[in-house]
C-alpha cells in the first residue's frame, strides 16, 4: 500500500473515531437531558393536579378528571393517582379496570420519598405531597412519544452529518496527503533521473523540511559514491597505464630470451632484469592499493590516541632492517613540557603509511640517503618536519607533487611513480592535518605535517618511553 493511500485511510479512520465519540456523546447527553426534563414535567403535572384537588374547593375528582382530559400535553397515556395516608383513593384519571394494574407497577417504589423509574417506554413517578401538614401520596406515569420522535430525528441528523463528514474528510485527506507528499514525489522523480551517465547531477533542495533533509543526505551519499566511482576509475586507468610498461618489458625480455640459446649468466641477467620489473610492478600495485584503502576508509576509520614519536621510532627500526642504506635521525627541536602534546587522535596504520612515504621519499632523493625528522611543539599544535638534502622541487611544481602520478621534472632520474605524496596528502586530510611543502632547488625539501592538539583530558600517555628510546639511540650513536 502506498504512503498516500495509507495516510488517507489512517486520517479518515481517526476522524471517524472522533466523530463517533462526538455523536455518541451528543446522543447520550440528549437522552439524559430529555429524560430528566420529562420527569420534571410529569412531576409538576402531578403536583398541579394535587393542588387543584386539595386547595380549590370547587374542584372535585370528576371536574379534575375533565380538566386533565382536556389539557393539551405532549405526554401520552398519562396516569395520575392521588391517595391519602390511609391509602384512600382521592383521585384517579384512569378507568377503574386499569387502576389495579397501574398500582401494581409501583409495588417496589419508595412511597415516602420521591422516586422514579423507566420501564420499556413508560415513565413512573411517586412522590409525597404535604398539604396542611397532612401527607398525600401521588402516583404518576406517562409515555414520552414526542420525545422519542425528537430523538429519532436527532439520530437521523447525526447519521447524515456523520456520513457527509466522512466523505468530506476522505476527500480532504486525499487532497492534503497528495499536497504533503508532493515534495517526496518530486524527490523520487529526481532520484530516478540520476544514473551512471549523470552521477554528478544533484537533487535540488528548495525547502527546510524533512524531505529537504532527506534530499541533502542523498546528495551527500551521491558525493561519496561519486568519489568511490572516480577512485575506481582512476585506479583502473592509472594501474593499466603504469603496469603496461613493466609488463611490456617482461614480455620483451622473455621473447628475446627465447630467440636464441644463451648461457647461464645471460639467463641470470635476464631474470634479474625481470625481477626488477616485477618489483616495480609490486611497488605500483601496493601504492594503488594504499590509495584505494585511504579513499574507501576515509569516513569510517578507527581512531585512537597515538604517540607520534612512537610511530616514528617504529618506522626508524623497520628501515634499519629493510633498507640499511637509509639513515633516519629523529630529534626534538625542544622537549615538550607536557607529554600529552605528543598525543594525537588518529589511525596508526595510515599514519605509519604516511610517515613511511615521507621518510622514504626524503632518503631516496638525498645524496647520502639520509633524512632528519624533527618534532616541535607550540602552544597550539604539534609539528613533524621531514628534512632532506636532495635535489629539491621546482617552485612551480610544488603544488602539483601531491597529485596522483605526478613527478617533478628533475626527479626523472630516480625510480618512482608519483604515488607516495598523493597518499600522504590523502592521509593528512583524513586526520585534519595541514601539509606544507617548502623546497630549495638543489638544496633539499622540508615537508611539515601539523596536528592540532587533543583536549587536555585525552592527553594521557607517558613521555617516558620516548625519552628512554632517545637515550638508547644516543648510546648506539644514532642520534
Amino acid at each position: 500500500m502506498k504512503i498516500k493511500t495509507n495516510l488517507t485511510i489512517s486520517f479518515t479512520l481517526v476522524v471517524a473515531l472522533i466523530l463517533m465519540i462526538f455523536s455518541a456523546s451528543v446522543y447520550y447527553f440528549y437522552v439524559s437531558y430529555r429524560q430528566d426534563e420529562f420527569f420534571n414535567r410529569l412531576k409538576y403535572r402531578a403536583i398541579n393536579s394535587a393542588t387543584l384537588l386539595l386547595d380549590i374547593n370547587e374542584v372535585d375528582s370528576k371536574l379534575l378528571k375533565k380538566i386533565d382530559d382536556n389539557t393539551l400535553s405532549n405526554m401520552n397515556d398519562l396516569a395520575i393517582i392521588i391517595h391519602d395516608k390511609n391509602k384512600k383513593l382521592l383521585y384517579s384519571n384512569i378507568d377503574s379496570s386499569k387502576l389495579g394494574e397501574v398500582i401494581n407497577s409501583y409495588m417496589n417504589f419508595d412511597k415516602e420519598n420521591e422516586d422514579f423509574d423507566k420501564k420499556n417506554k413508560q415513565y413512573y413517578l411517586t412522590l409525597k405531597y404535604i398539604y396542611k401538614n397532612e401527607p398525600y401520596y401521588i402516583i404518576a406515569s406517562a409515555n414520552d412519544t414526542y420525545g422519542r420522535e425528537e430523538l429519532g430525528k436527532l439520530v437521523f441528523i447525526i447519521k447524515i452529518v456523520f456520513v457527509s463528514s466522512l466523505v468530506l474528510v476522505l476527500l480532504a485527506g486525499f487532497i492534503n496527503t497528495r499536497q504533503a507528499l508532493r515534495p517526496l514525489v518530486d524527490l523520487i522523480t529526481q532520484i530516478n533521473s540520476i544514473g551512471a551517465s549523470n552521477i554528478d547531477k544533484r537533487i535540488k533542495v528548495t525547502s527546510g523540511d524533512e524531505v529537504a533533509e532527506l534530499a541533502s543526505n542523498f546528495n551527500k551519499m551521491l558525493d561519496r559514491i561519486t568519489v568511490a566511482v572516480e577512485t575506481e576509475r582512476l585506479f583502473v586507468s592509472n594501474a593499466s597505464h603504469e603496469l603496461r610498461t613493466p609488463v611490456t618489458s617482461i614480455k620483451g625480455q622473455i621473447e628475446v630470451a627465447l630467440i636464441n640459446q644463451r648461457n647461464v649468466e645471460e639467463y641470470k641477467e635476464i631474470l634479474r632484469s625481470m625481477q626488477d620489473d616485477v618489483h616495480n610492478m609490486t611497488v605500483i600495485i601496493n601504492g594503488f592499493l594504499e590509495m584505494a584503502q585511504v579513499d574507501a576508509e576515509s569516513d569510517g576509520i578507527a581512531r585512537t590516541k597515538i604517540r607520534v614519536d612512537d610511530i616514528l621510532y617504529s618506522i626508524q627500526d623497520e628501515f634499519k632492517k629493510t633498507k640499511p642504506k637509509y639513515s633516519v635521525r629523529i630529534e626534538f627541536e625542544e622537549m615538550p613540557d607536557d607529554e600529552g602534546q605528543l598525543v594525537i587522535l588518529g589511525n596508526e596504520r595510515f599514519l605509519k603509511i604516511m610517515f613511511s612515504n615521507l621518510i622514504d621519499n626524503g632518503c631516496k632523493f638525498s645524496e647520502n640517503h639520509s633524512v632528519s625528522v624533527k618534532l616541535d611543539c607550540s602552544p597550539d599544535a604539534l609539528y613533524i618536519k621531514v628534512i632532506d638534502n636532495g635535489v629539491g622541487i621546482p617552485f612551480d611544481e610544488i603544488q602539483k607533487v601531491t597529485q596522483p602520478l605526478f613527478r617533478a621534472s628533475n626527479a626523472r632520474g630516480q625510480r618512482g611513480h608519483g604515488i607516495g605524496l598523493s597518499i600522504v596528502k590523502k592521509i593528512s586530510d583524513m586526520h585534519n592535518a595541514q601539509l606544507d611543502i617548502q623546497s630549495n632547488l638543489h638544496f633539499g625539501t622540508t615537508i611539515t605535517v601539523t596536528f592540532a592538539y587533543l583536549p587536555k583530558e585525552l592527553q594521557k600517555k607517558s613521555l617516558r618511553k620516548s625519552i628512554v628510546k632517545q637515550i638508547v639511540q644516543k648510546n648506539e650513536g644514532i642520534v
